[in-house]
């Protein structure tokens, strides 16, 4: 691909384009999440009682340190005596950020955590798509990295 390529403004076909297919993966992201997705769900379901509960514990306990004292945010409240317990398991410190303005706000951290899991769907494979439309892809060929890397099965576990 020429580098002056890149820098050319996009066509509104394209444009249009590019909606449709974020609108198919934001379909596709809600049919493969459900029921996590479903309206009537998707603030109280928790597909297990292991890693969902324990990532709803985490954001909330980094959503709550950050604010009362973050100098001690990686000293959970587990595995006493132990000092900075967090460091020992996945720090979902970035989920807690980004899901603060739900769970913050709404108190509901269960809603915070599925919107997040149906969003990394939906952004992995529309970032996909747009890099492969970047890198020199057909539209067609975009699309379908998109989907093979957003929606990989590797994904759902």
């Amino acid at each position: 691909m020429n580098p002056k390529d890149a820098s050319r403004e996009v066509r509104p076909s394209h444009r249009r384009w590019d909606r449709w297919v974020f609108v198919l993966y934001l379909l596709y992201a809600l049919a493969n999440t459900y029921p996590y997705s479903h309206p009537a769900y998707i603030g109280r379901f928790v597909p297990d009682k292991g890693d969902p509960l324990f990532d709803l514990w985490q954001m909330k306990w980094f959503a709550r340190q950050l604010f009362r004292d973050p100098r001690h945010l990686w000293d959970a409240n587990v595995l006493h005596p132990l000092e900075r317990a967090m460091t020992f398991n996945d720090s979902l410190l970035g989920l807690a950020l980004l899901g603060l303005p739900i769970g913050g706000l709404t108190g509901d951290w269960v809603l915070a955590r599925n919107v997040l899991f149906v969003l990394g769907f939906l952004l992995s494979a529309w970032s996909t798509y747009r890099l492969a439309r970047l890198l020199g892809a057909s539209d067609g060929g975009a699309l379908v990295a998109g989907l093979l890397y957003g929606f990989c099965s590797i994904r759902f576990h």
